[in-house]
């Protein structure tokens, strides 16, 4: 589960916790939702497409439309051509998705989302970017059976690397191998 896709995993486990025995974590939230330090830096970064995508009733979308948007909230300060992939994306702002704001407050923002239970899941690796403004905790209260490791250096869009991600699946593969 990647970014916010880590609540709705929570959602869908509570429910359904035989469809999961492993499970890797990417850049994802607590179970009590994003901070209210990944709130504000996210609204720092990115005040413009935060205010047109929540605020502003006639958009009600999340869009990010220049490469600066991207720099600060996917790479924080990182180089974005050293990632081929993503790099490639920024070439072509005009294929950006967007994002429905209100749903998205549901699922993390504080004050508006659902309740996510702690995960069941025996085995779970969880993986923190150091420069990550949005995941700005390093623990999973009440969730004792997550592993935490950090990836040095990089920020939220490090699932963009692969060679970041060959190095995530390669140890969280270990990690389950050493728990069985």
């Amino acid at each position: 589960a990647y970014s916010m896709g880590g609540h709705i995993l929570r959602l869908v486990a509570d429910k359904h916790p035989e469809w999961f025995s492993q499970v890797i974590m990417l850049a994802t939230f607590p179970h009590t939702g994003i901070t209210v330090q990944g709130c504000w830096n996210f609204f720092s970064a990115l005040p413009g497409p935060f205010i047109r995508g929540s605020i502003w009733p006639f958009t009600g979308q999340l869009k990010l439309t220049k490469r600066q948007q991207y720099q600060d909230f996917l790479f924080q300060g990182c180089d974005p051509a050293t990632i081929p992939t993503m790099y490639e994306m920024l070439r072509t702002v005009d294929k950006s998705h967007f994002e429905p704001a209100w749903p998205l407050f549901q699922l993390g923002v504080p004050g508006f989302r659902k309740a996510a239970p702690p995960l069941r899941i025996k085995q779970v690796v969880a993986w923190i970017p150091t420069k990550d403004i949005l995941c700005t905790h390093r623990s999973y209260p009440k969730e004792p059976q997550i592993i935490t490791r950090t990836c040095e250096n990089v920020g939220h869009g490090f699932v963009f690397s692969d060679k970041v991600m060959h190095q995530v699946i390669e140890e969280s593969l270990a990690q389950f191998k050493s728990q069985t």
